[in-house]
């Protein structure tokens, strides 16, 4: 009824968002309707969205997308706290180097970017690395600046996590998705993941130094696969499109923020105010496939089994920031791939494109449209 009215009076079908609003998320198509109605002559007759007028409307049975995701750490899952020119000069400073910001960041760009003459740059610590990049970028050749700028990238103060990203995660944990870090990273980062208490987030951290494989080179994520296989068989999943069991689905997120839009173009160079970040270390492991809908319904009708099939490569995708190592790496090795700041704007958005797959997309795609059409 609801979808032959909104036709008649010329407003956009939003059928396909019902369930969210079924399921509390009435500001969704609130908004929408509000937006298309407000200039028209029977907007006088539209009331307010609740869920409790749409009590009876039966959620679609939508499927998750995928059974894990995987994430990329510098730069889409931790920020770093400080310019890194600004990190630089405060070591170096003391010892004669009279560089600019500006100049140190463009050195170290350049040094980044340096081919390295052996077959990979993190090799356990990955000292000799760095330290060619601080000398680089510093000129500054005093071995106590580069291992004390070692040092300073080693501790929780020097990064930050991405705002949202903890509370995605969460969801999609709860939802029965495996999560994994893939970062071209040395031995600091698990210890890092430690300190900043988000490493019992994650079903598995793989690090180039310790699988002796760097992004793009798809052995790295042919092994992020193996490791959250085994999980998948133990533990089970969340089903996906082709699996058995339906599953329901999980709100929208009404507002989901694009504030980090403009912190992708080089992890290395933007800087944010760190935050305290009162993130309890140990999180539970899922075991609860409920439907994907806010509380706890185990049991109703609706609720989705946990799949143990062994995990493949179309079963993951991976979110990062870099579109040689991170797309390219993973599209070779088979595995759907996100660019952060470009495909995905926010955490929020990486949770529900995961979990409601094209109704999802519509809907960022269309909020996208939207903010494009106002800036032109």
């Amino acid at each position: 009824m609801l979808s032959h009215f909104l036709s008649a009076v010329g407003a956009p079908n939003v059928c396909h968002l019902l369930p969210c609003l079924a399921y509390g998320q009435s500001s969704i198509i609130h908004g929408i309707v509000s937006n298309s109605m407000s200039s028209h002559p029977c907007r006088q007759i539209i009331r307010p969205f609740t869920a409790e007028a749409f009590a009876d409307v039966r959620p679609t049975e939508w499927r998750p997308c995928y059974r894990a995701v995987l994430v990329d750490a510098a730069g889409t899952f931790l920020l770093p706290s400080e310019p890194v020119s600004t990190v630089y000069l405060r070591y170096a400073r003391p010892y004669g180097c009279q560089l600019s910001n500006e100049e140190v960041l463009a050195r170290f760009r350049r040094a980044y970017n340096l081919p390295w003459p052996g077959p990979l740059r993190y090799v356990g610590d990955a000292r000799p690395f760095w330290r060619r990049i601080v000398e680089h970028s510093t000129g500054c050749r005093v071995p106590e600046v580069s291992e004390a700028i070692y040092q300073y990238y080693a501790r929780a103060e020097a990064w930050h996590v991405m705002p949202g990203a903890v509370e995605a995660l969460q969801k999609l944990k709860s939802a029965g998705v495996l999560l994994a870090v893939v970062s071209n990273f040395d031995t600091r980062l698990r210890p890092l993941l430690r300190d900043l208490r988000v490493e019992g987030l994650f079903d598995a951290v793989i690090v180039s130094a310790e699988v002796h494989a760097e992004k793009p080179n798809p052995v790295i994520f042919d092994a992020a696969v193996e490791t959250l296989s085994a999980a998948a068989m133990t533990r089970g999943t969340v089903p996906i499109a082709g699996t058995n069991g339906p599953s329901s689905p999980l709100s929208l997120s009404p507002n989901p923020s694009r504030s980090t839009v403009a912190q992708q173009d080089n992890h290395h160079h933007h800087h944010q105010q760190q935050q305290p970040y009162p993130v309890p270390y140990a999180y539970p492991s899922y075991t609860d496939f409920g439907p994907l809908v806010s509380g706890n319904q185990r049991g109703v009708e609706g609720a989705c089994a946990p799949d143990f099939t062994p995990l493949a490569p179309e079963h993951v995708v991976h979110v990062g920031d870099d579109r040689r190592n991170d797309c390219w790496g993973a599209r070779d090795a088979g595995i759907t791939a996100w660019l952060w700041g470009c495909d995905v704007r926010s955490w929020a958005e990486v949770a529900d494109r995961v979990l409601l797959g094209s109704q999802a997309d519509e809907y960022y795609d269309d909020r996208a449209d939207a903010v494009q059409a106002g800036r032109g």
